[in-house]
């Protein structure tokens, strides 16, 4: 029987009483794509969890990205969109690209999209080659800045309780 796989970058990002329940990707869209390519069974769906950078601070915001580009030279450009008819989660939807960067933004000019991750874009991918339901939720942890690396150290503390939440509810449905 398929079953769903949640998907985190690092352990780091999530309380140690979950960390059993997610599947650990590594940072960073090479790392994100081998890791999937290496399951031993196709799961029902990938909920992709974890932060994001913005253009815009909006820190600590829940946002459930469907639609998916890439900045990383190595990778297609191709967009990749995804349904979005779920109304399951009390989380804002974005009808923005989430764009994958090989490394942290440090400036929004950097920027194709509003909100920037490093790992979805490869996940998304890897679902829609293998007919795999994708679904991604990202917290706001830092502003497209100089310091983004630091500041999204910094958050983890605060964005650590609202992904353990997603978690939560992603097992109980």
């Amino acid at each position: 029987m398929m079953k769903p796989l949640i998907t985190v970058a690092i352990p780091e990002e999530i309380s140690s009483s979950f960390r059993s329940r997610v599947h650990f990707t590594g940072i960073g869209i090479m790392n994100s794509l081998l890791s999937l390519s290496g399951l031993s069974s196709k799961p029902s769906i990938v909920y992709n969890i974890g932060t994001c950078v913005s253009k815009r601070s909006h820190d600590s915001v829940v946002v459930e990205f469907s639609n998916f580009i890439s900045s990383v030279k190595s990778f297609p450009h191709t967009p990749i969109s995804f349904s979005d008819n779920f109304n399951d989660f009390n989380v804002m939807k974005s009808s923005d690209f989430l764009e994958t960067h090989f490394e942290f933004v440090t400036s929004p000019e950097h920027m194709s999209s509003p909100y920037g991750d490093m790992e979805a874009y490869a996940q998304a991918s890897f679902c829609k080659l293998h007919s795999i339901p994708f679904r991604c939720f990202k917290v706001v942890s830092d502003c497209a800045q100089s310091t983004s690396q630091s500041h999204w150290e910094t958050q983890l503390e605060i964005t650590r309780p609202i992904l353990d939440d997603l978690i939560k509810k992603i097992i109980s449905t």
